[in-house]
């Protein structure tokens, strides 16, 4: 039987106060590239894939900007997690770290030269290891929450590989299939709200129950470790429906079971 490690991110009303399903937004990027320390000049918006690699002199670094616009300014935001499709993993195991970008850029003109050092270099924002090929989700809250409440300007992120030599790669919102484009959700609620998180080992197959939470959660998200994508499953979605994150599918059967 083959084991999966799944993590579980429940999302429930504040004990106490009248239960209400969060407010779940889902956005690609308005822009991503990646840029070449060794080539600084150069220009990778139109690029299917985004590559990531800690060397000095040749160097790459990826950046994102997704367009929160819809937003309303100071909405409150609970949890935000960012997928990224790895097809190049990094099986050093060492982080790649998300820097907060202090600079106006483009795809059409990001290089090396205009946008590298640009970055707050106090603070890491989030931080995963893609040892292997699949989906990685990635928590970055604390970023958006600063978007969303004006704190910093949005000028979107960029990651920045530790592992001496050994590049990543992922693919961009160019890629053809939607399912494998970067993605962000956002969670925002108007009233206290609080999260927990666990882990359990499951087969990929037979359905799960979310149960002994402590609370009945409005909203859970399981992820899987390798191939199999992240589920969500709200406390709207009727029986064993769930959403396979990042894809544009339908709601599918036979993932989480119910929310109990």
């Amino acid at each position: 039987m083959r084991q999966i490690l799944l993590i579980l991110f429940t999302l429930a009303a504040a004990l106490g106060s009248n239960p209400a399903v969060a407010d779940i937004l889902y956005f690609t990027p308005d822009a991503d590239t990646w840029i070449k320390e060794s080539a600084p000049d150069e220009i990778h918006g139109s690029d299917n894939s985004l590559y990531n690699k800690h060397k000095t002199g040749d160097a790459f670094r990826s950046l994102l900007r997704f367009d929160l616009s819809s937003i309303t300014p100071g909405t409150m935001v609970v949890a935000a997690f960012a997928t990224m499709t790895c097809f190049d993993p990094d099986e050093s195991g060492s982080p790649v770290y998300v820097r907060r970008v202090t600079a106006g850029w483009t795809e059409a003109g990001a290089s090396w030269n205009n946008i590298a050092a640009d970055y707050d270099s106090f603070t890491v924002y989030g931080s995963f290891s893609p040892v292997v090929p699949g989906q990685v989700l990635i928590d970055v809250t604390t970023l958006v929450q600063g978007w969303v409440a004006g704190t910093f300007d949005n000028n979107g992120l960029i990651l920045i590989s530790s592992s001496s030599d050994v590049q990543s790669g992922f693919w961009s919102k160019e890629r053809l299939f939607p399912g494998e484009r970067p993605t962000l959700m956002v969670i925002t609620a108007d009233f206290g709200r609080y999260m927990a998180t666990g882990s359990y080992v499951g087969d990929g197959v037979a359905l799960r129950a979310v149960t002994g939470v402590g609370f009945a959660p409005d909203f859970v998200i399981v992820k899987g470790d390798t191939s199999e994508p992240a589920a969500a499953k709200s406390s709207t979605m009727s029986g064993n429906l769930s959403k396979r994150l990042p894809d544009d599918l339908a709601l599918q059967p036979n993932r989480i079971e119910s929310l109990d």
